[in-house]
C-alpha cells in the first residue's frame, strides 16, 4: 500500500500544491488500507460453514437485523449534508446492529454487513450526500475511512472476545469438573448427610447417610482427626472444616480425599444447623507425594539402570545411522553375532558378507517396521545361526528419520525345539498308547493318531473338545482338580473310561504329568486301553467269588435238605445276579418245580410244566451245561419256552442223584445277561449241580441209615467227598473210601498210626488244629489246606467241620466233610498263567515282560550294569500266514519262539507281544561281545528253514536294540526306542539289527545275514 500511495501522490504532484501533497498521500494510503480491511475480512472469513447461521432458528432474526442495517444506512447516508450529523447518535446506530450480527451470527456475516454499509457510505459521499460530505476533500475522506474502519473492526473485536469468553467458560467448567469429586450437605440437627451426585463417589461413601455411617467408612486412624476438626469449626475456632482422610474403597483399599466444608445455616443464637462442602479425590496426589520422595533416587539410578538394561538385555540391540553405520551395540548383540563389541562399533552394514539382513535395516530408514527371520552366517566367524531381527526407525523431534534400531534374538534353540517337536509328533503318532496334551481349562490341545483311532474322531474335532467330552466319569471340575494335583506332586496312574464317537465306552489307565510351558500349565496324559486286563481281572474276581459261594453252599450241610437247596439257589442267584433259580425233578415229559428262588407270585412249589415248554429239555438233551446269555439272538429263539415265557437268559446243568438223572438246576431271567457266560460260569453251575446231587444222595442215604447202619455206611463210602469223624483226642473214628483215597491209605487204623495231623502239610497244621478246636467248642468252620498222601501225592482240600452232639447237647466228636479242590486250584493257576504267558507260544506276554523289565531296571541301577531291550519283528511271516493258513502261521510262531529261547541265556527273557512281534530282554551285560554274539545267533536261528505243512519256508528278523541307561531309564522309553530302531532296520533292508542312537537316529551296526 505504501508504494501505491507514493505512486499516486507523485502523479498528483503537478496538480496539487506542496501543502496538500502530504495530505493527499495520507488520504490515499488510508483509502488503500480501508479497502484491504473492509474487503479482506469478509473474503478471509467467508466459507460454506459461515452460511449455516441462516439454517438454524436465528435465520429470521439475522435477516431482520441485516435489513434494518441496510435501511438505516440508506436513511443516514442519503440525508441532508450537514457536518453536525457526524455527532448525531443515529449515525452510530449501524454499529449496534453490526455488534448484534457479530454476537448472534458470525464474523463472516458481520464483516459482510460492514462491507454493505461501507458501500452505501462511499456511494452517498460520492454523490454529494451524507454526513461525510465536506468542502474539505481530505477531511471528508478521512472521516469516511475512519467510519468504515470502525464498522469493520467492531465485529472482529466482538467475535474475538466472544471466542475467548467461550474458551474461558469451557476451561472453567473442565477445572470445576476435574477438581470436585462430589458435594455434600450435613444437617446437624437430624445428623442426615446427602450427596449431590452419588455416581461420582466411591460406593462406600455414597452409602453414608449420617455421621455414624460416615465415620464407619473412614480409616480408624482418621476418625479422631475428623471429630477434632469438626468440633474446632463448629465452635468457631476455624473458619472452614478442612482435613485429609482415608475412605474405604474396597477390601484392603483406602482412598485419600480432601474434605472441605463450612456452616451455611445457623439459628438465632449462632449455633450451626447445616453444613455444606465438597469432597476432592487426592489419592493420586498422595501417591505422587509418596513417589516424589523416591523420584530423585530413581532419577539418579535411571541412567545406570538403562545402561545395565541394554547391556544385560536378553535381546541384542544396535543403533545405526542413515548410512547403515553402527553407532551403538550392546554385549548381547555381539555375543549372538560371535564378534567383539569393538568390531561392531562403526561397522558399515552395507559391507556385511551375508546381505540377507540388509533389506530389513534399509526399510527402517524408510520409516517402516521390518522383520527378518531366518538363517544368518556371521561375518566374523562364518558361523550359521538362526536369528529373528526386528528393525524400527529412530525419529527426531520433527518426525524425520535419523537412523534405525534393530532388536536381535538368537532363535537357534527355538528352531531346534521345533525340529524336536516334529520328532516328538512322529514318535507320538506312532505310539501304541493314546497321548494327549490338555490345558488348565481341560481343553484338548493335542491328540496323537492312536487317540483319534481309538475314539473315532478326527484330530481337528478333538481340538475343539474338552476332556469331559470323552470321559463321562469325570466332570470339568474334577478334571481340573486332577490337573492341579499333578502340578503339586507326582500323581499315580488311575483308571477311568473313555467314550467313543459311537457312544461305546472302554476302560483306560491314565498317567498324567503337568508342567509349565510358555506361561501356562499343560498336562500330558497317556491313556492305555485296559479292556482286556479288566476282563481278566473280572474273570479272576468272579472265580474267587465262585469259590466263596461254593464254600458257602457247602457250609449249609447242617440244615434240612430243602433249606440247604433253597439257600444254595439263593447263593447261586446272587452269584449270577439272575432273578429265577429252580431245582427241578423230571419224570418222562413232566417237569416239576422241586425247590425254587424267584420273585413272589411267579412260581409255586411242586408246580408242573411240560418238559418241552422249558429250556431244561435242552439241558437234558445235551447232558451237560447249557448257557445262553441272549435267547433272542441265539439259535433257540424259536423254542416254545421263549415264545411263552420270554426268558432271555438261561443257565442250566443236569442233576444226578444216585447215578440217575434226577432233573436240573437252572437260573434264568427275562433280561439278557450283560455278558457271555464263560467257562467259570459253567464250572460253577456244574459243581453246584454235583453238590445238589450229592446232598440229595446224602439225604437219601441218611434216610436209609435210620433203617440200617450198614446201609448208611455204604452211602458214606460212596460219597465222592471225604467224610470223617474225629474224637476229642484227635483220633479218626470213621472215614469213607473217598477220604482214604485222598490220604492214599487202606484203613482208618493206618491213619491213626501216623496221626491225621501228620498228613496235613506243615504250613496248615496250626490252622487245622484251630479248626477242630473251634468245632469242639460248638462252632462251625471251614478251611482250605494241602495234604500229602502216603505215596507222596499233594492235594488241595476244602473241609467243613461241624460239632456232633449227644442227647444232652454236649459235643462228643467232630464231623468233617472234605472235598478235593485240586482242580479248582489248578484252574486258578491256569488263570494266573493266562495273565502272564502267551497262549500260543507259552512265552511271557506284555504284562510279565513289563514286570521283568522293571526288575531289570532296579537291578541294573543298583549294580551299575547294563541290559538290552531288543524289539524283533519277523520278515516274510505274512505270506506264510496268508497262503498256508493261520494254523501254519501259529506253527511258525511256536517254532520261532523255541529257537529264540534256545539262542539266549537262561537269565534272558523272550516275550511275544502279539502277531509276529517279539521282545528279547538281555540282562547283566558286561561286554559288547555278549549281546553281539547273542543277536548274531538269533538272526542265524530265525533264518534257518522252517518245515511247514510239507513245505520248506524261511523267514528273517529285523531287530531294534536299546540299552539301559543310555537309551532310556524306564521300560516304556526303552521299548519305544527299540521299536523305532527296529523300523529303521526294516528300512535298511531287513534281516539285521540296529542300535538306537539319541544323536544320529538309528545307525545300522550289523550287515545282512545270508
Amino acid at each position: 500500500m505504501l508504494p501505491t500511495a507514493y505512486c499516486n501522490s507523485g502523479w498528483l504532484a503537478g496538480v496539487l500544491s506542496a501543502d496538500n501533497l502530504l495530505a493527499a498521500w495520507s488520504v490515499w494510503w488510508l483509502g488503500d488500507a480501508m479497502g484491504a480491511l473492509v474487503c479482506g475480512v469478509p473474503l478471509l472469513t467467508a466459507s460454506r460453514q459461515s452460511l449455516d447461521v441462516f439454517g438454524n432458528q436465528r435465520r429470521r432474526e439475522l435477516l431482520l437485523v441485516l435489513s434494518l442495517l441496510v435501511t438505516a444506512g440508506a436513511l443516514i447516508f442519503n440525508g441532508p449534508v450537514s457536518q453536525s450529523a457526524l455527532y448525531h447518535p443515529i449515525l452510530y446506530l449501524p454499529f449496534f446492529l453490526l455488534s448484534w450480527l457479530a454476537v448472534r451470527g458470525s464474523i463472516a456475516l458481520a464483516s459482510g454487513a460492514a462491507l454493505l454499509l461501507a458501500i452505501e457510505a462511499v456511494w452517498a459521499t460520492s454523490q454529494g450526500t451524507g454526513p461525510f460530505q465536506s468542502n474539505e476533500v481530505h477531511f471528508s475522506l478521512a472521516m469516511l475511512w475512519g467510519y468504515m474502519a470502525t464498522a469493520t473492526i467492531i465485529p472482529v473485536l466482538i467475535t474475538v472476545l466472544m471466542d475467548e469468553l467461550r474458551q474461558s467458560q469451557h476451561r472453567l467448567a473442565l477445572a470445576t469438573l476435574g477438581a470436585e469429586l462430589g458435594m455434600w450437605e450435613w444437617n446437624l440437627e437430624t445428623d442426615a448427610i446427602t450427596h449431590a451426585d452419588e455416581s461420582c463417589l466411591p460406593l462406600s461413601l455414597a452409602q453414608t447417610h449420617d455421621g455414624n455411617t460416615l465415620r464407619s467408612v473412614i480409616h480408624p486412624d482418621d476418625v479422631e482427626v475428623l471429630d477434632v476438626a469438626l468440633l474446632q469449626h463448629l465452635s468457631g475456632g476455624a473458619d472452614m472444616l478442612e482435613l485429609e482422610c482415608r475412605f474405604y474403597s474396597g477390601p484392603g483399599r483406602w482412598c485419600w480425599m480432601l474434605m472441605r466444608g463450612r456452616a451455611v445455616e445457623s439459628d438465632s443464637r449462632g449455633t450451626p444447623l447445616k453444613m455444606a462442602g465438597t469432597l476432592v479425590d487426592i489419592d493420586a496426589r498422595k501417591q505422587a507425594e509418596a513417589e516424589l520422595q523416591t523420584s530423585r533416587i530413581k532419577l539418579q539410578q535411571s541412567e545406570e539402570r538403562y545402561r545395565q538394561l541394554l547391556n544385560n538385555s536378553p535381546v541384542g540391540i544396535i543403533n545405526y545411522d542413515r548410512n547403515l553405520v553402527v553407532s551403538y551395540v550392546n554385549e548381547r548383540f555381539a555375543d549372538i553375532m560371535k564378534v567383539p563389541v569393538d568390531y561392531m562399533l562403526g561397522l558399515d552394514c552395507t559391507g556385511l558378507k551375508d546381505q540377507r539382513v540388509v533389506p530389513a535395516l534399509e526399510q527402517a530408514l524408510e520409516g517402516k517396521n521390518a522383520l527378518y527371520e531366518g538363517e544368518y552366517c556371521t561375518s566374523y566367524g562364518q558361523e550359521k545361526i538362526w536369528i529373528s531381527m526386528r528393525c524400527a526407525p529412530v525419529r527426531g523431534e520433527c518426525g524425520e528419520v535419523l537412523g534405525g534400531v534393530a532388536l536381535l534374538e538368537d532363535i537357534t534353540a527355538r528352531k531346534d525345539a521345533e525340529q524336536n517337536l516334529r520328532k516328538f509328533k512322529f514318535f507320538s503318532d506312532n505310539a501304541a498308547d493314546m497321548l494327549m496334551l490338555t490345558d488348565e481349562t481341560t481343553r484338548i490341545c493335542y491328540a496323537n493318531r492312536a487317540t483319534c483311532e481309538a475314539l473315532g474322531y478326527r484330530q481337528d474335532e478333538l481340538l475343539n473338545m474338552k476332556v469331559p467330552d470323552i470321559d463321562p466319569r469325570n466332570s470339568e471340575k474334577e478334571v481340573r482338580a486332577i490337573i492341579d494335583q499333578c502340578k503339586e506332586q507326582w500323581t499315580p496312574p488311575f483308571e477311568t473310561v473313555h467314550r467313543r464317537r459311537d457312544g461305546t465306552e472302554f476302560s483306560v489307565e491314565i498317567t498324567a504329568r503337568a508342567m509349565p510351558f510358555n506361561g501356562e500349565w499343560l498336562c500330558f496324559t497317556s491313556a492305555r486301553d485296559i479292556t482286556d486286563r479288566k476282563l481278566l481281572d473280572d474273570r479272576e474276581r468272579r472265580h474267587r467269588e465262585g469259590l466263596k459261594a461254593l464254600n458257602e453252599v457247602a457250609a449249609q450241610s447242617h440244615l434240612p435238605l430243602k433249606q440247604q437247596m433253597g439257600k444254595a439257589l439263593q447263593i447261586g442267584a446272587r452269584y449270577y445276579d439272575l432273578d429265577c433259580a429252580i431245582i427241578s425233578a423230571v419224570s418222562g415229559s413232566d417237569y416239576r418245580v422241586h425247590v425254587f428262588s424267584a420273585p413272589p407270585g411267579t412260581l409255586e412249589e411242586d408246580q408242573h410244566f411240560a418238559l418241552g415248554e422249558t429250556y431244561c429239555d435242552l439241558t437234558l438233551t445235551s447232558r451237560d451245561v447249557v448257557a445262553i446269555s441272549h435267547m433272542e439272538v441265539s439259535p433257540y429263539s424259536g423254542h416254545p419256552c421263549y415264545r411263552k415265557f420270554q426268558l432271555e437268559s438261561y443257565l442250566g446243568a443236569p442233576v444226578w442223584v444216585d447215578n440217575s438223572l434226577y432233573g436240573t438246576v437252572n437260573f434264568s431271567s427275562a433280561k439278557p445277561y450283560p455278558r457271555a457266560f464263560d467257562a467259570g460260569d459253567r464250572e460253577f453251575i456244574r459243581l453246584l449241580a454235583r453238590w445238589i446231587g450229592s446232598v440229595m444222595t446224602l439225604d437219601k442215604s441218611r434216610a436209609a441209615v435210620v433203617a440200617s447202619e450198614a446201609y448208611l455206611k455204604a452211602i458214606i463210602e460212596t460219597e465222592p467227598e471225604c467224610v470223617k469223624v474225629m474224637s476229642q483226642d484227635g483220633q479218626v473214628t470213621q472215614m469213607n473210601r473217598a477220604g482214604l483215597e485222598m490220604l492214599e491209605v487202606e484203613s482208618v487204623e493206618e491213619i491213626n498210626q501216623k496221626g491225621v495231623l501228620n498228613f496235613v502239610d506243615k504250613p496248615y497244621r496250626q490252622a487245622f488244629e484251630t479248626l477242630h478246636q473251634q468245632a469242639f467248642s460248638g462252632q462251625h468252620g471251614s478251611l482250605e489246606f494241602t495234604i500229602t498222601g502216603k505215596h507222596g501225592h499233594m492235594r488241595w482240600l476244602d473241609t467243613h467241620a461241624a460239632p456232633l452232639k449227644n442227647e444232652e447237647g454236649r459235643v462228643t466228636s467232630v464231623l468233617s466233610v472234605t472235598r478235593d479242590i485240586s482242580l479248582l486250584k489248578q484252574q486258578q493257576l491256569e488263570l494266573k498263567d493266562m495273565a502272564h504267558f502267551d497262549a500260543l507260544t507259552r512265552l511271557p506276554n506284555r504284562t510279565l515282560l513289563s514286570e521283568r523289565m522293571s526288575r531289570a531296571v532296579v537291578l541294573a541301577r543298583r549294580h551299575q550294569t547294563e541290559f538290552a531291550v531288543c524289539y524283533l519283528d519277523l520278515d516274510g511271516f505274512k505270506p506264510i500266514n496268508d497262503e498256508l493258513g493261520h494254523d501254519a502261521g501259529d506253527q511258525v510262531l511256536i517254532e520261532i519262539g523255541n529257537r529264540l529261547t534256545g539262542a539266549l541265556r537262561e537269565v534272558d527273557t523272550v516275550s511275544r507281544l502279539g502277531g509276529d512281534e517279539f521282545v528279547l530282554l538281555m540282562s547283566d551285560l558286561s561286554h559288547h561281545e555278549d549281546w553281539q554274539s547273542a543277536l548274531s545267533r538269533v538272526l542265524m536261528e530265525v533264518t534257518r528253514p522252517l518245515p511247514v505243512k510239507g513245505q520248506e519256508r524261511s523267514v528273517s528278523a529285523s531287530i531294534g536294540v536299546a540299552f539301559y541307561p543310555q537309551d532310556g531309564e524306564d521300560p516304556e522309553t526303552l521299548l519305544r526306542h527299540a521299536d523305532h530302531a527296529m523300523y529303521a532296520a526294516k528300512r535298511a533292508g531287513k534281516n539285521r539289527y540296529n542300535l538306537f542312537s539319541t544323536e544320529d537316529g538309528c545307525v545300522t551296526r550289523a550287515q545282512k545275514v545270508h
